[in-house]
This record gives C-alpha cells, structure tokens and sequence, in this order.
C-alpha cells in the first residue's frame, strides 16, 4: 500500500526587477518527506513554476503540493514575499534602463527609463511618488487586400516636455504616481489583416488601435476605412476612417474611376499626418501613401526614434514613414497578395534619478 508524503513548506523573499520573477515549487519546499521513500515531485499553485508580477509585490499565499509518482500527494500553505530590489524606484517592463540627458545644457539630467514591448497586459509599481513621462502607442491597423486601404497607425500619447503627441499637438501633461499603487499596463496588439488594432494603455491613458484600411471587394462596392487612433484608408469610393484628437489623423479616401478601371485604396494615417488619398495625379492602381509618424527620444535621451506610421493603400510599394516601427498601420495588397498585419504598440516611461539614489544606478541593469 503506497502511503502519501506530508508537505513541508517553508515562507521565502523573492526580489523582482522586470516584469516576472518565477518562483519554483522546490524553493518553496523545507523537506517534504515519504515514508515510502518514494522521489517527491513539487508544484507551487499547481504549476512547476509561478511568475510575480509587480503586481504582487508584497505577501502572497502560495500553495505547496508534493507527488510521489504513486498517486500520492499532499498539500500546504506558503507565503511567498515579493520585493523590489534594493534601490529602484519603480518595477516593470522588458527593457530597464539608465541614461544621462545633458538636453543641450551644462546641467545634467539622470532618468531611469522603462520599455514594455511584448504585447499583453503588465504592471508598473512605484515604489517612491514619482512624476514620468511616458510615450504610449496602441497598435496599428491591418491593411485590406484586393486594392483596399492602408491601415491607421494606433493612438499616440506622448507626455515627453518638448515633443508631441498624436495628431502633432503639443504634448500631453506629465503623470504623478503614488507610491506602493501598481498601475496597469497594456501593449496593444497590430490588427491582422483588415482588422483593428488593439488599444494600449498605462493606467488611465488610454492610446487606440489603428483603424483597418477599407476591404476592397470588387468595383460594386466601397469599403470604408475603420476609425481608430489613426483612421484605416478608404477603398473605391470609401471614405477615408477618422482619427481620434490628440491621438492620431484621418486616413487617406479610395478612388473610384470605373470606366478606366481605376480603383485603389487610400493611406492610412499617421500619428503626425493624414493619410493620401489614393490616384493622385490620375495614375491607376496607385494607392495613397500613409501619414507620417511621430518622432520621440524618450528611450535613450538622443536618438530621435518615428513610430505610429500609417500602411500604404492598394499596390503600393513602400509604407508611409514609420509604418515599420511600433504602432505602424499595415500595407495593403492588390490582388490575392496577403495584406500586412499592423504593428504591435509600444509603452515607454520614465523618471528622473534624484542624486542621492544615483549611486545605485547599476541595480537597473
């Protein structure tokens, strides 16, 4: 007769810097034991391993169970805590780093600087009252086949002092944070084919996904461009999708000259400039360009870095500026060529290092 173990866990600190930390069941294990002598298996809340997020920081109950690969187990309670590493001032984000912004003084400026780029959900937990800035871009509209439009590139919320948010406007205001209070963090998904992006969001500050650019289907019908942060481009006689204030521009119109058998789809918008519309000039098959991006150097103080391009309609065969880079709308096709997905979002934040924690800046690394 096979006898179950008896489950021994032990309380265990984790420090996190990232977005997770992972956490296995033999961690939290203080010599489980078999009288059978059977080898023992751990889980921690039923999984090999558990990630913390910084949405976890603090206590956490976790669940230790022990197999014995006879069908027996046992269970108990633990309390994992987590922590932030010694000297930061916020958690969260793929990409952490430190970097010194002279902004063309004798005066320096030191900032920590935090990137998500992996789209989905997060967190960002201060652990001090800070004041960022923050660059947020939603994800891009996917560009039609069949001459349709291009894609609309996802909202741009930019708070950066001195640069510009969606739709060239002056930026938005800086954000204070409380201290020990996760804010939720989303990076928005492109849009596949002739779909809408996904909205990204930091907290309360919301960026839309690009609109789609309008379907073509055919010289019986128009197909207009979806609204979004940016507006998704027209096909045929479709209008061109609407931007959102302060988040993007209006997509570019499609083109209808049915007796030369002129058809296309107009350029999605960009975060700094509108769509084209498509045909100018009365060359065929030419789809519009998309709308301009907006540049930021939020990322490293120095490199001026243009996202939220819109996608080119029908058969063009370049993307509007920026369209490559994170929040960009998708090209479109002509014929049964696929069509482009739009580009994932981007949220980038950050703060400044007051001097007496510069000492500590290695610890972001």
């Amino acid at each position: 007769m096979n006898t179950a173990p008896v489950a021994t866990g032990k309380n265990i600190t984790v420090s996190i810097l990232t977005n997770t930390v992972m956490v296995t069941g033999q961690q939290i294990d203080d010599g489980s034991s078999d009288a059978d002598n059977d080898p023992l298996f751990y889980k921690i809340n039923g999984q090999d391993s558990f990630a913390y997020t910084p949405a976890n920081i603090g206590d956490n109950t976790a669940t230790l169970t022990v197999y014995d690969g006879w069908g027996g187990s046992n269970s108990c309670q633990v309390t994992v805590t987590v922590v932030p590493q010694q000297g930061q001032l916020a958690v969260g984000g793929d990409v952490i780093s430190i970097y010194t912004n002279f902004a063309g003084t004798s005066s320096q400026t030191v900032y920590a600087c935090h990137q998500y780029t992996t789209a989905g959900s997060a967190s960002f937990y201060p652990t001090k009252t800070l004041k960022v800035e923050y660059l947020v871009i939603g994800g891009g509209g996917g560009g039609s086949g069949d001459n349709g439009g291009g894609g609309g590139a996802g909202g741009y919320r930019c708070s950066v002092v001195d640069e510009l948010t969606g739709g060239s406007n002056t930026a938005d205001s800086v954000t204070n944070l409380a201290s020990g209070v996760a804010v939720s963090v989303n990076v928005g998904q492109g849009g596949a084919a002739s779909s809408q992006g996904s909205n990204s969001w930091f907290g309360a500050i919301s960026a839309l996904g690009g609109g789609y650019g309008g379907p073509g289907s055919g010289w019986s019908a128009s197909g207009p461009g979806g609204t979004g942060g940016s507006g998704g481009g027209g096909y045929y006689n479709g209008a061109a999708g609407s931007g959102t204030s302060r988040q993007g521009c209006n997509g570019g119109p499609g083109f209808d000259d049915y007796p030369t058998g002129s058809s296309s789809g107009g350029g999605g918008g960009g975060a700094g400039q509108a769509g084209w519309g498509s045909n100018l000039g009365g060359v065929p098959y030419q789809g519009g360009n998309g709308g301009a991006g907006l540049a930021s150097r939020i990322a490293d103080g120095v490199t001026w870095v243009t996202r939220a391009g819109g996608g080119r309609g029908s058969a063009g065969s370049s993307a509007g500026a920026g369209a490559s880079a994170e929040g960009g709308g998708g090209n479109a096709a002509k014929g049964a060529t696929p069509a482009a997905a739009g580009k994932n979002g981007i949220m980038i934040v950050r703060y400044v290092i007051p001097p007496p924690i510069r000492g500590t800046v290695f610890l972001f690394r």
